[in-house]
């Protein structure tokens, strides 16, 4: 906890500081060290003050994305009260990352880490890669279509086809075939340039737009369609399930237009006048209401 509120001091009083940043160079390596061994919250922090810390000389290390894109994966993340910070963090991260190839495969771990998450952070993600897209638009083939690096090789046509040798059926030609390198999708990959998230697609939003909650559905849905999620409120305390029962609880009550409901079984409000006894007697049996008869 005091590392914990040393690195929160450490990140409000940094922006005011002279730009001397040889006092920090020099733990670095701890703060790295302390991203991973800390608890969330403190890690969080560490996360924060590294990315000012590397804004500040204009170059974020490749050491930096793999230390933020591990954290993705963290499960302590999922009760944390600091998913706030983390993805203020990761949004700025992303946005000021020149490689696409990288931010590609932050968007797939982003979406496969939903699947252990609340509705309220998935909610948060998605309106993150919602806002991610409008900033790098060429992103937005990535959702539907992979990347195809393959070459496609055709056989020249020649005139005197006898001159062509046959080429030999056996063995080796099928090793040769089942040698070829797949370029695959590696999602246990420690550094996220390397692990080919471009050959591939972001088909994780498919299982979001089937999720139980609606909100989920509806911001999924809008990206597999090629939109933006229009909101414009915070997903992470919109869609809790505290926020969501205040909503009955200071629900205005709905104006009384009877003293009773709807039901047939249930006394409605009648006009006495209608209920004297000559003119009562005098209604044909298909003229009185049926409710009415229950008095």
């Amino acid at each position: 906890k005091m590392l914990g509120a040393l690195l929160t001091g450490i990140n409000r009083a940094f922006p005011f500081t002279d730009g001397e940043l040889e006092s920090f160079e020099d733990h670095l390596n701890t703060l790295f060290k302390v991203v991973h061994i800390s608890p969330i919250a403190t890690s969080i922090q560490s996360l924060m003050l590294l990315y000012q810390v590397m804004e500040s000389r204009q170059e974020v290390s490749d050491r930096y994305y793999r230390a933020l894109y591990a954290k993705l994966l963290d499960a302590d993340l999922n009760h944390s009260k600091g998913q706030a910070m983390f993805l203020n963090v990761l949004f700025k991260s992303l946005k000021c990352d020149p490689s696409l190839t990288r931010v590609k495969a932050f968007m797939k771990r982003i979406l496969q880490a939903c699947s252990i998450h609340q509705p309220p952070f998935i909610c948060g993600c998605l309106f993150l890669i919602s806002e991610l897209l409008k900033l790098k638009s060429s992103l937005w083939p990535f959702i539907r279509e992979a990347e195809d690096d393959e070459e496609n090789f055709k056989d020249v046509c020649l005139e005197d086809e006898s001159d062509v040798l046959p080429q030999p059926e056996g063995e080796n030609n099928a090793v040769s075939q089942d040698t070829k390198p797949q370029m695959v999708y590696l999602p246990k990959a420690r550094n996220p340039l390397y692990c080919r998230a471009e050959h591939s697609c972001l088909w994780e939003l498919v299982l979001l737009s089937q999720h139980y909650h609606p909100s989920v559905q509806a911001f999924a849905k809008a990206l597999s369609e090629g939109e933006h999620v229009a909101y414009k409120g915070d997903p992470l305390t919109d869609f809790t399930t505290l926020k969501f029962l205040d909503k009955f609880v200071y629900k205005n009550p709905k104006q009384k237009k009877s003293d009773h409901g709807g039901s047939i079984m249930q006394v409605a409000m009648i006009n006495l006048q209608q209920l004297m006894f000559s003119q009562f007697l005098s209604f044909s049996q298909h003229q009185n209401v049926q409710e009415q008869n229950f008095h």
